[in-house]
């Protein structure tokens, strides 16, 4: 067992391109959609100077889960995932192609243990926190326990909102605190539905162009 700061995060509307990219291109162009989405977290792991070996638990399409040594790395990480999103958006007039992540943090005892054929057993109820304030977070948020606020220096303690109760499943109830990175900003398309006009895009676009369409 040892303590851990679990994040997790997620590409918010990522099921809407997805299905749009498989449907229009199939299944292997997802899976360069997956690679951006993995360049943000990339970008996140540059900014604390740690290897996605590391402190990368798992990946998960629209997103991944990792577990850090220290609050402020969790809290440092998340604000730059959210600052390269910022920066991807500023070059894309096209609503499909915006990118905005939800992210939530939680403290606690994490247990991992080696699996037999490579990798390891993770477990610890840290990660069901942390997955349900990611959930409750809005875009451009960072979303933590009072573990991982109490954990954070004063400085960075300022940058978070009042403490409020935050519902889970069922009956949970979870004390949290939210940085806003970057306001939400929403964008909805004009005329044509979000998803007819990136279809639209799609069959216009050979699969080397899928960067600058989503």
């Amino acid at each position: 067992m040892t303590t851990k700061t679990v994040v997790e995060l997620d590409l918010v509307r990522y099921s809407d391109v997805a299905r749009i990219i498989e449907e229009n291109l199939g299944a292997a162009l997802v899976l360069k959609f997956n690679d951006q989405i993995q360049n943000f977290v990339e970008a996140g792991l540059k900014a604390v100077k740690l290897k996605r070996n590391k402190v990368v638990l798992a990946t998960t399409g629209d997103g991944a889960i990792l577990a850090f040594e220290q609050a402020a790395q969790a809290h440092h990480f998340a604000v730059a995932v959210h600052e390269a999103a910022q920066v991807h958006n500023s070059g894309r007039t096209i609503a499909s192609a915006i990118r905005w992540f939800r992210i939530g943090g939680a403290t606690g005892e994490l247990h991992m243990q080696p699996r037999d054929g490579g990798g390891q057993e993770i477990a610890g109820t840290v990660i069901a926190t942390a997955v349900r304030l990611e959930a409750a977070a809005r875009p451009g948020q960072f979303l933590i326990d009072e573990v991982t606020y109490s954990a954070l220096g004063k400085n960075l303690q300022a940058l978070y909102g009042p403490k409020e109760t935050v519902s889970g499943k069922r009956n949970e109830k979870f004390a949290a605190r939210r940085c806003t990175v970057v306001p939400f900003v929403d964008h909805p398309p004009s005329g044509p539905t979000r998803s007819a006009m990136l279809a639209r895009l799609i069959r216009q676009s050979a699969p080397e162009r899928l960067a600058s369409v989503v």
